[in-house]
């Protein structure tokens, strides 16, 4: 289940991180972050910014070249950063 603040807890959301590197590691079993997974989720989702930014479905693998940060600049309302530490505040503005 995903829950939580919205930033980072490191006491909640790193035990599980640690534990798949320990399996990488011990049982040649697959990190979720891999390279290969991490650019798999990366082109999906490219693929649902896409979706949004178009108004409707795109198909894989992309064809077209955008700059999704400027595209969601436009989108996106003005709202505060939710931060995981007070000292962090003045870093991103909020």
């Amino acid at each position: 289940m995903l829950e939580g603040p919205g930033a980072m807890d490191y006491h909640q959301d790193m035990p599980e991180y640690i534990d798949d590197i320990a399996k990488w590691l011990n049982d040649g079993i697959e990190h979720p972050c891999s390279f290969s997974n991490a650019y798999t989720n990366f082109q999906m989702w490219q693929a649902m910014y896409y979706s949004y930014f178009e108004g409707g479905q795109i198909t894989l693998p992309l064809q077209k070249i955008m700059n999704e940060i400027d595209e969601l600049k436009k989108k996106m309302p003005e709202k505060k950063l939710i931060v995981t530490f007070d000292e962090s505040k003045n870093e991103y503005s909020c």
